[in-house]
């Protein structure tokens, strides 16, 4: 277990930007047709899954309270589709491929949730 010198509230509200400055970044990357080496892996499909990955990691750190399945999930998709939809307008290739890349993040994040839980606070989840 990491010992944080912080406050469990001040944790919450950490995630909770990290949660909006990866959104903001995330869509930048996802709509702009400038190329950035650096934030590209090996794939597309490598970035939409990993960008999932944190997302998912964020947003159930920012609202410990709600259950992932029955509420965080959601946006998480809703999202993801969203921008794919969008990128249809901006001259960017929207892809169904790329969307259950966003899934396939999501679920690469929730299968070991409850360990990477105790890692960081040293407690489980009490809600699945």
């Amino acid at each position: 277990m990491i010992r944080l010198p912080i406050s469990q509230s001040r944790l919450v509200w950490l995630f909770r930007m990290a949660l909006l400055l990866n959104i903001a970044v995330i869509t930048y990357l996802a709509l702009t047709s400038v190329s950035i080496k650096p934030a590209q892996l090996s794939s597309d499909k490598m970035n939409h899954c990993f960008a999932f990955f944190v997302l998912a990691f964020c947003i159930d750190y920012a609202f410990p309270r709600l259950r992932f399945l029955l509420v965080k999930i959601w946006p998480l998709l809703a999202y993801g589709i969203a921008i794919e939809i969008v990128q249809r307008f901006v001259s960017r290739d929207a892809s169904l491929l790329d969307f259950g890349a966003d899934l396939l993040g999501i679920a690469l994040y929730w299968l070991p949730r409850r360990y990477l839980r105790r890692l960081v606070t040293g407690r489980d989840f009490a809600a699945a």
